[in-house]
C-alpha cells in the first residue's frame, strides 16, 4: 500500500497518511494492544454479565417459546401415523425449524444492532477483532440458543405424538 501512495506521489505532498497505515504507539506487531485470547476473554467476560444483567429477557423469551409452542402442539396434538398424519408432521417440522430459526436471528440481529455504535468505536481503536467479538458474544448467548429450542421441543413433541 505504501508504494502505490509513493508511486502515485501523494505521500510526499504533505498530505496525512491514511488511517490504515499510520502506526499507534503501545500496539504490537498485529495492530492491536493485546493478544487474540485476551480480547476473547474481555469479550466474552462483557458479553456473559450483558446476558446476566437482563434475567426478564430470558424470562420473555422462554415465556414467548413456551406459548408459541403450546400452540403450535395443540393444533397438530395427537397426529396418527397415516399418510394424512406424516404429512402433518413434516409441515409441523417445517414450522419448528422456522420459529426457532427466526426467533435466534431476531435475537442476534437486535443485540447486533444494538451495540453497533459502541462496537464501531472500539474497533476503530483497535481494542479487538472482529472475529473475537463475534465468537465472544455467541458463545456467552450460547445457553440461551441452546435453551429456547429445548423448551420448544420438549413441549411440542410430546403434544404431536412424536
Amino acid at each position: 500500500a505504501r508504494e502505490i501512495l509513493e508511486t502515485a506521489s501523494v505521500a510526499g505532498k504533505g498530505m496525512e497518511e491514511p488511517y490504515m497505515l499510520q502506526q499507534v504507539e503501545g500496539v504490537g506487531s498485529t495492530g492491536y494492544r493485546s493478544s487474540w485470547w485476551t480480547q476473547f476473554y474481555c469479550i466474552l467476560w462483557r458479553s456473559w454479565l450483558s446476558v446476566l444483567k437482563d434475567p426478564m429477557l430470558v424470562k420473555v423469551r422462554l415465556l414467548q417459546t413456551a406459548m408459541v409452542a403450546t400452540l403450535i402442539g395443540s393444533i397438530y396434538f395427537g397426529q396418527v401415523l397415516d399418510q394424512d398424519g406424516v404429512m402433518n408432521i413434516n409441515g409441523s417440522l417445517f414450522l419448528f425449524l422456522t420459529n426457532m430459526t427466526f426467533q435466534n436471528v431476531f435475537a442476534v440481529i437486535n443485540v447486533f444492532s444494538a451495540e453497533l455504535p459502541v462496537f464501531l468505536r472500539e474497533k476503530r481503536s483497535r481494542l479487538y477483532r472482529v472475529d473475537t467479538y463475534f465468537l465472544g458474544k455467541t458463545i456467552a448467548e450460547l445457553p440461551l440458543f441452546i435453551a429456547v429450542p429445548f423448551v420448544f421441543t420438549s413441549i411440542t413433541y410430546p403434544m404431536i405424538g412424536l
